[in-house]
Parts: structure tokens; C-alpha cells; sequence
């Protein structure tokens, strides 16, 4: 029987083709590991310029912008929903058109946001179901979230045809942070192993050597601080050792000067290198050059900055927290350290750098681990069986894993030990 081609609307706000964070890299990796005659295509959330549909197509992607204006505005409330009034029904038709006229079978939303509310709306009229995917922070923040921003997220989710997680660990956090869903997928996250090989990535970066390398938000939920402070107890050590801190995604307002306060006052200056932001070739150049990857992150669903490092064969100076405990063997796949805990951070990073034979063995595993159950093509089929189960059409030679609701948080128990405040 002939496979019906499904078409999948993925709704964030990326900067596809660029890349600057995870969830950039999971789209661009879906969208090249659909396999045909599947199609994917994107609808990014605009900005105030954006009051009109537009289209154009970027490595033979369609790409589709449109501002999902909210009812109302912090700064000018009364002015700013009257403006909604006018500007909501022109929206609402304007997505609906584009359902309608390019066939889409199903929406893919990434992260919980308030401008999905458009799409359960939608849903009431007849368009496609959509899959909500958690990635980790969207679920660690929510409890932060005011009343009504959470009511209105509690609402969006309900009408979510499938909900899913990148990681089992995420799963059950996504469990007991919303009791009413159920079941919830787990599909990890994936990689183009080809993208990140040596010919592709390119050649050795302008940086001092030797250095580990911290990649990923610079915001205080990853911990780049512990590894400043960590750089503070080497510096009379191993003075010739040197940190490269590269920021991707957006940052905490004011925390990348917190941070360049910070080296100042641990006198490492000459050591520790701030880049806030880098092009992702010079990124990888400079990742796969390192001696190390180093993460210090207190929270997680499953970072691509763990399956880079994986796919470059470069060991990893992890957090001993969840997922990345589920996934890393300490001692054998990458070493684990204690979050929030500078002076082990630095006795791992001179063991790493002390031994190069581990360290060979670390990032050689890690590859093996990330090459068996991190390619794309397994991604873009565990998503594919959900696509096709939302539409009524089960495939039986995709799977997908979901876990099993543990006992620990059976009836709104403790929430996992990575997520408690």
C-alpha cells in the first residue's frame, strides 16, 4: 500500500536556516531527516513588521512569518486590545487560509507559548491537531509563570491532540507538572553526524591553547558561574589551562556582565574568554579543538551541546543531574560531577586534562552512544509515528519510545531531584 505523504507545520519562533540555540538545531535536523515523501515546513511567529503573511524558501525549506498577537499588552493594555480587536479576526483567516491551501496535516508546536492559543482555536474550526514537544526550561519555568499566563498555557495544552518530551527524565517532569496529560511521548533529540565531520567543520580556531570549552545560554539555570569559580581553584595550579565561554540564544538580561565582573574578581582574566556570541562553523571549530566540553547546567531535558560533543568524539564534564546521569557512565562515557560544586568541577577538569588517554576513551564512547541513539533519521521517526497516530494512520514498522509513568511520581509525589528548587 502506497504511504500517504504527510505534511507538518512546525510553528517557533527560529532564525532557520541559522542556528543559535537547541531548539534551532532540532528543527533544522528535522526538517533534513523527514524522510520523503514527507514535508515539513515552518511558520515562525513574527515581529510588529510582520502584520501580513509572508513566504520564501531557505534550503528548500518554506518558511512562513506572521505576527499571533496577543489580547493584550503590559505597557498600554487598553490600547494595546483594542488593537487585538482589529488585528485578531485578520490573523485567525490568515492562518486558517494557510492550513487550508497548503494541505497541513499537522502542527508541530515547540515549547508551551501563549501565541499558540490561535491553534486550539483553529482546532474548534476544523484545522489539524497539533504536538506540543517540551524541551526543559519551558517545563522548569512554568510554576513561575503569573495566573493568568498559566491558565491560559493549561488551556492551549488541553487541546493538544499528543504531547512530548526529548527526554524520559523530561517525561516524568512533564507528568507531574500537568497530571492531566496523558500519555506523553519520548523522543531524544537527533543529529546529522555528517555535519560534524572534520572536511565539513573546518579548520583549527584563533584560541589560546589548551582550552575546555562551555557552550550554550548564558543564563543562570545552565551555571556557567560554577565553572568561572572552578577556573578561580586552577589558577595557581594549572595557569596554562584556559576557558572559552560561547553564548548561544538570547542571554539573561545583565548576567553576561555578571559573569566578566565575576572572572575579574577571581583573577582569571588571562584564562577564561567570554565570547558572547560566535557564528556556528567558527562555534564548532572551536568545540572540536577543545580539550573538553564542560556543562554545569542545573537543569536539562537533553542538550544538543552533550550529543555535539558526542558527535565530535571530545569527552564531557557534565552535572551529575538528570537526564545527563541516564545517558553518561561516569568514568566511561563522560565524568559527572556534583551541580553547584566549583572545587570537584576543577579536580575533573585536571583529571581530564592530565590524561589524555581518558580522555580519548570518554569522547570515543560518547561518539559510539551518540551514533547509536541520536542520528536524525531516529528522531525524525519517532516524531513520524506520532504524526501518523494523530492523523488515524498507525505505523507499525516506526517506533518511538514512551515512558512508563514512574512510581516516585505516581499521584503528584516528588517532583525528580534535578527539578526541585
Amino acid at each position: 500500500m502506497p504511504i500517504r505523504p504527510l505534511h507538518i507545520l512546525v510553528v517557533y519562533t527560529t532564525r532557520f536556516p541559522a542556528v543559535r540555540g537547541g531548539i534551532d538545531t532540532l528543527i533544522r535536523t528535522l526538517c533534513t531527516g523527514m524522510p520523503a515523501p514527507h514535508r515539513i515546513s515552518l511558520l515562525v511567529p513574527g515581529d510588529w513588521e510582520d502584520r501580513t503573511l509572508t513566504t520564501s524558501i531557505h534550503e528548500g525549506v518554506t518558511c512562513h512569518r506572521l505576527r499571533l498577537r496577543l489580547p493584550w499588552d503590559p505597557v498600554r493594555p487598553l490600547r494595546g486590545f483594542l488593537a487585538w480587536l482589529g488585528e485578531f479576526p485578520r490573523t485567525l483567516l490568515a492562518l486558517r487560509g494557510l492550513l487550508r491551501r497548503e494541505g497541513v496535516d499537522v502542527l508541530h508546536l515547540f515549547t508551551l507559548q501563549t501565541h499558540q492559543y490561535y491553534f486550539r482555536l483553529l482546532r474548534w474550526l476544523g484545522g489539524p491537531p497539533y504536538l506540543i514537544t517540551f524541551v526543559g526550561s519551558d517545563v522548569q519555568r512554568f510554576p513561575a509563570d503569573r495566573f493568568w499566563r498559566s491558565r491560559m498555557l493549561r488551556w492551549i495544552l488541553a487541546g493538544a491532540a499528543a504531547v512530548s518530551g526529548v527526554s524520559p527524565h523530561l517525561v516524568e517532569v512533564i507528568r507531574h507538572q500537568f497530571p492531566e496529560r496523558q500519555p506523553v511521548d519520548c523522543v531524544g533529540n537527533g543529529l546529522l553526524l555528517r555535519d560534524f565531520r572534520p572536511e565539513v567543520i573546518g579548520g583549527e580556531p584563533f584560541l589560546p591553547h589548551p582550552y575546555f570549552v562551555v557552550v550554550g545560554c548564558l543564563e543562570q539555570l545552565k551555571g556557567p558561574e560554577t565553572v568561572v569559580a572552578a577556573w578561580g581553584h586552577l589558577r595557581q595550579s594549572h595557569p596554562e589551562l584556559h576557558l572559552v565561554l560561547i553564548g548561544t540564544g538570547n542571554p539573561d538580561p545583565g548576567y553576561p556582565d555578571f559573569l566578566r565582573e565575576m572572572i575579574r574578581r577571581e583573577g582569571v582574566g588571562n584564562q577564561v574568554h567570554l565570547l558572547e556570541e560566535m557564528e556556528r562553523p567558527r562555534m564548532l571549530a572551536a568545540a572540536r579543538h577543545a580539550l573538553g566540553f564542560i556543562s554545569a547546567s542545573r537543569s536539562e531535558g537533553l542538550p544538543y551541546v552533550l550529543l555535539e560533543a558526542g558527535a565530535m568524539a571530545r569527552p564531557v564534564i557534565f552535572s551529575d543531574i538528570r537526564p545527563l546521569s541516564d545517558l553518561i557512565a561516569s568514568g566511561t562515557s563522560g565524568l559527572l560531577v556534583p551541580p553547584d560544586n566549583p572545587a570537584a568541577l576543577a579536580r575533573a577538569v585536571a583529571r581530564l586534562a592530565a590524561d589524555p588517554d581518558l580522555a580519548r576513551r570518554l569522547g570515543d564512547r560518547l561518539f559510539e552512544l551518540v551514533q547509536r541513539d541520536y542520528a536524525a533519521e531516529t528522531m525524525a521517526a519517532g516524531y513520524l509515528r506520532i504524526y501518523r497516530r494523530m492523523t488515524g494512520m498507525a505505523d507499525p514498522e516506526v517506533t518511538v519510545k514512551v515512558a512508563e509513568r514512574p512510581s516516585s511520581v505516581e499521584g503528584g509525589g516528588k517532583l525528580p531531584p534535578s527539578i526541585e528548587s
